[in-house]
This record gives C-alpha cells, structure tokens and sequence, in this order.
C-alpha cells in the first residue's frame, strides 16, 4: 500500500543521495556550475558598473538561467537510468519489493534536489557582492525577493526540466547520448523566446585552405521549426566573432571576417555586417579595422 511505498521510497532517495554526495561526477558538475554562474554574475555586476542597466545584476543573472540548465543539468540526469542499464542493475533494482514508481520518483527527487543545492550554493555570490560593493539600505546588488522570486522559478521549472532527463535517460544506455538527448529537449524547451544561433561549418578540423570554405551560418527558431541560413565566410575553423540583434530589429555579425596580415591564421580584420531580413541577406555596413599588424578575433560585446 501507499505508506510502504513511501517506505521504499525513502529508502531509495537516502541510497541515491548519498550515491550523489560520494560521486565525483557530481562535483565536477558543481565546480562547472558554480564557475560558469560566477561568471555571468560577475560580468552582470560589470556592466552595471559601466553603465545604467534596465535590469539589476541578479535580474540579469536570472535572465541567463539557461546557460547552466543546458550546460549543467543534462550531466546531472544522463546516468540515472542509463547507467543501470548499462551496468545490468536496472533489472536486478526492479526485482526488489520496492515499485518501479518509488525507483523512478526516488532517481527524480534526487537530481532535483541537487540541482536546487547547486542554485542555493550560487546565492552565496550576490551576498558577497552585496556585502562587498554593496551600501546600507541599498538591494540592488542582493534583493532577496528577486532572489526568493529567482530561487522560485528554478524550483518550479526544475520539475519540468529534470523530468525530461530523466526520460532521455530512460531511453539509452549510453550516459553520452542521454546527456545530448536531454541537451537538444532543454534547447527546445528554451526556445521559446525565438533564439538565434551564430555557428560557423568547415570540411576539416586542420586549419588551411583544404579544410575551407570557413561558412558562417545562423539558426533561428521562429515558434514552428529551426531556420538554417548561410551568412558571411572567414579564413580560418577558430574565427570567433558575435551576434547581435537589436531593438529596430536590424541583426549584425562582427566578425574577422577580411583576411588579416598573417593569412589562413585565427582572426583577420574586423568587419561589420548587417541583415535587415533576420538573416537572409547580409551586407558589408563597416570595415572596422584594416591594415593591422597582427590579427583580431574574439569579438565580443563593444
């Protein structure tokens, strides 16, 4: 009945805790966590020092929730149930008097768990700053009920999201697959927002000629399908450039884009293109460096 299911229910979400604490995995997603929303706070923090921002930084940090969901939460879901498989214990666990709901609601508490402790540890860095740059009577560095607000949303929507590792994890038994499984849902699920995807394509990982043409492309969800289009072209596979879209709607690429003074090397010279029909048409609006001594790349924010 229902309380010996809670039993074993326990049961199994004490075993997968502690599996969780003594993993290493578990760590390195956590030192990953930790380090990327560290970073995103703190450029947050940055911009707001250089100048008035419509958003507080944690506003800002919050807004950037996806970044650790894509990147973090399909590591803490992909061996669940794939790594059982893989190992021949899934059978074995289900053979047991515990029910295959508590299995699967043990396994899904677990990672939620996780992934809420991992989002009460980041609290610690709007504190710091708070504490730090911070003045008396001032919350925009660390407004607690944009925290509790931020906290919140990750608590309700992590029921959503982490459900869906769990499945991508029930369908394999490669830990590998169900990561990317789990990736390219979350990615859908996130493109509700209608994001744009500045990626660049080559014949080969070698740098050179043979491996080229170096096409940039983007990729645009417009609420029904992905849209794949050829942009602007480049000399070299590690050419790094940015994407941005702005109010008028007008989307521009800053790019290395011309060759540079060490050809076929990484970077070039910096221009600037524009497309006024979200990524149809592209047209050369400015040559922003030229004749330069050594090469430009990693363009990023101006």
């Amino acid at each position: 009945g229902p309380p010996l299911l809670m039993r074993h229910f326990r049961t199994l979400l004490a075993h997968e805790l502690r599996a969780a604490v003594l993993a290493g995995g578990t760590w390195v997603s956590a030192a990953l966590f930790l380090a990327l929303m560290g970073a995103v706070h703190w450029f947050a923090v940055l911009d707001g020092a250089e100048a008035p921002q419509t958003a507080t930084p944690l506003e800002a940090t919050f807004q950037l929730f996806w970044i650790p969901l894509l990147c973090v939460l399909p590591l803490l879901t992909m061996r669940s149930f794939a790594e059982e498989r893989r190992q021949g214990t899934l059978a074995a666990l289900l053979t047991t008097p515990a029910s295959p709901a508590a299995v699967v609601w043990a396994k899904f508490t677990a990672v939620w768990l996780t992934w809420l402790a991992f989002w009460l540890a980041f609290a610690a860095f709007p504190a710091l700053v708070a504490q730090r740059l911070g003045t008396a009577g001032d919350f925009r560095l660390g407004d607690p009920i944009v925290l509790g607000g931020g906290l919140a949303f990750i608590a309700v929507s992590g029921l959503l999201h982490v459900a869906l590792g769990i499945l991508c994890s029930c369908l394999t038994r490669s830990s590998a697959l169900a990561a990317l499984l789990t990736f390219v849902g979350l990615l859908a699920f996130t493109a509700a927002g209608e994001p744009v995807i500045l990626y660049r394509t080559s014949k080969g990982f070698n740098p050179g000629a043979a491996s080229g043409p170096f096409q940039w492309h983007t990729a645009r969800w417009d609420g029904r399908a992905w849209v794949f289009r050829a942009s602007v072209t480049s000399d070299h596979n590690y050419d790094h450039g940015s994407l941005y879209i702005e109010a008028d709607g007008a989307w521009r690429i800053i790019a290395p884009t011309d060759a540079g003074p060490q050809p076929w090397g990484t970077g070039g010279e910096m221009v600037m293109w524009t497309s006024r029909d979200a990524g149809l048409t592209w047209a050369r609006a400015r040559q922003l460096t030229q004749g330069s001594r050594f090469n430009h790349t990693y363009a990023r924010k101006p």
